[in-house]
């Protein structure tokens, strides 16, 4: 997948979770029909019977596409693979993200992109003087950190939200919280 496609992306809060094996969490989505049994590609799968209902549509006529058939925008959820260490997992081309304890917008994020990109890096506010974690930051959705996702290949940035049931499904099976983000990097 081109990494400038637009995603929707599920990950646990805690940053560190990995799970032991992608199995039950690949049944519990097959289980609740937001994936397709079959494999579309090494990995990928296709949109799932209920796939439109535990995604809400903030838009009043989303432009999407199910089938392959339809084009090669199509929407498809994949699991890539963990990560070692908690990394940046993706984010939109205009986020600039702020400091949680005074609010400072971080304008130059991107000029440090290689130190941000490691989850482990401090930013110094330039405000505040506070160091938090980058994964703390004020990143509004439009960004996340983590080991672990899903992701949700052509939703675009503020176009669709998990249901509450599909955040719980994904609870349950890992018994960790999930929340998401957007990217389009």
């Amino acid at each position: 997948m081109n990494t400038s496609t637009p995603r929707l992306i599920l990950h646990p809060v805690d940053h560190q979770y990995i799970p032991d094996n992608n199995s039950p969490i690949l049944e519990s989505l097959k289980a609740v029909q937001f994936i397709n049994p079959s494999i579309h590609d090494s990995g990928t799968y296709l949109a799932g019977n209920e796939f439109i209902n535990l995604l809400s549509f903030l838009g009043c006529s989303p432009d999407i596409i199910l089938s392959p058939d339809n084009g090669d925008k199509f929407c498809s959820i994949s699991i890539p693979e963990t990560h070692d260490d908690i990394t940046l997992l993706g984010y939109t081309s205009m986020i600039i993200p702020g400091c949680p304890v005074c609010n400072h917008k971080v304008v130059d994020w991107k000029q440090h992109f290689h130190q941000w990109k490691k989850g482990d890096y401090i930013y110094h506010c330039t405000e505040c003087q506070t160091g938090t974690p980058v994964p703390r930051l004020k990143w509004r959705q439009e960004a996340g950190y983590g080991r672990f996702c899903i992701t949700i290949s052509h939703i675009h940035p503020h176009e669709a939200v998990p249901s509450e049931k599909l955040l719980s499904t994904l609870q349950q099976t890992c018994n960790t919280d999930w929340t998401y983000f957007y990217a389009n990097n």
